[in-house]
């Protein structure tokens, strides 16, 4: 299997979209509610089938308040259909189904990083409302807001535009920047077994395996400062 064309082992497969931090808890729904619906907050695989044949897999975490939108790969004989896209509405759905079933809370669907100058990543902005959070302050500004910032400065805060810039010490090719020790401290979860969380550099997971993951991630590092890093725990 290819991601993103880049190559993935089994057990690099398993880690990315198989093994899961998070523990079930049940969900408490009205009564009557649609039996189709999940009934554990936790990390599933929805499978999409054509015919009976499976042609895409969404892979999602389902959370106190939203659905968190992880992961979404297909047979490449379908790509011209856009089913990222249908994917994206399917999961919007089903926010929408569990709040008209009583779910507290249940008001969003989280899509992920958005990098402005990733266009596999462009089409987060097309739904509507949107949202992205400053990543100064962790508030919410109408993506509407965001655009003419992020065309214009490669770092930019909604929340205090001043501090926008178009020149980050990291551009996606400076990976010297940061030495393969210092890289190596910095420490994702892995996975969650018998309520023991399991940690392993960010250089071995197979987000690392990925430019396009590891071009975001190094963004953020960079953004954040290499100390506090190293001090935090990434959970992606």
């Amino acid at each position: 299997m290819n991601i993103h064309n880049d190559s993935s082992t089994p057990s690099g497969f398993e880690r990315f979209l198989v093994e899961s931090p998070l523990l079930e808890e049940p969900i408490t729904y009205a009564p009557g509610a649609p039996s189709h619906l999940p009934r554990s907050y936790g990390s599933y695989h929805q499978l999409y089938r054509l015919d009976g044949k499976l042609v895409a897999v969404g892979v999602i975490d389902i959370l106190p308040h939203c659905v968190s939108s992880v992961y979404f790969f297909y047979d490449d004989t379908w790509e011209e259909f856009s089913l990222g896209k249908l994917s994206a509405l399917r999961e919007i759905s089903l926010v929408c189904e569990m709040r008209n079933a009583s779910v507290p809370g249940m008001d969003f669907l989280y899509m992920g990083f958005y990098v402005h100058s990733c266009q596999k990543m462009r089409y987060k902005a097309q739904y509507s409302p949107s949202y992205l959070a400053d990543p100064e302050t962790y508030d919410w500004y109408p993506i509407s807001h965001c655009l003419p910032l992020l065309d214009k400065y490669k770092y930019a805060s909604f929340n205090r535009p001043n501090n926008s810039r178009s020149d980050p010490s990291y551009d996606g090719q400076e990976m010297t920047a940061i030495s393969q020790p210092d890289l190596d401290e910095i420490l994702m979860v892995s996975r969650v077994t018998e309520r023991q969380i399991l940690t392993q550099p960010i250089t071995t997971s197979l987000y690392w395996d990925d430019k396009e993951s590891r071009d975001s991630i190094m963004t953020y590092i960079d953004g954040m400062g290499l100390d506090t890093a190293k001090e935090i725990v990434i959970v992606l």
